[in-house]
């Protein structure tokens, strides 16, 4: 998908472009919302960034992305326990990761 091209050269503003257009053609894929998610993040967009990445858990229980976006948005808006909430979850997901022990240690 060229928004996820977009999205990985800091071009949030194409990418979210080229997933909505993904959307609009009717496309359901977790990790389409969680994109979504990660660049509505980049455009401060914080209830954005929660309802992709809500969107994407609905899809796919196991999307770590989704999780991950979602725990930083409930940061920046000072909901920290959702924000431990999700971030528990990714180390359910994911034991063994060195960067959600890390995230849950701050």
């Amino acid at each position: 998908m060229r928004g996820t091209w977009y999205a990985a050269r800091d071009r949030c503003a194409d990418a979210l472009l080229d997933y909505r257009q993904a959307i609009r053609l009717g496309v359901v894929d977790a990790d389409l919302y969680a994109s979504v998610a990660y660049c509505e993040l980049a455009a401060h967009r914080w209830n954005k960034a929660i309802h992709a990445a809500d969107e994407a858990i609905r899809l796919d229980p196991k999307c770590m992305a989704a999780y991950q976006n979602r725990a930083e948005a409930y940061v920046v808006k000072g909901d920290l326990s959702k924000a431990l909430a999700d971030l528990s979850a990714c180390a359910r997901l994911e034991p063994n990761s060195e960067r959600i022990r890390r995230k849950l240690a701050e």
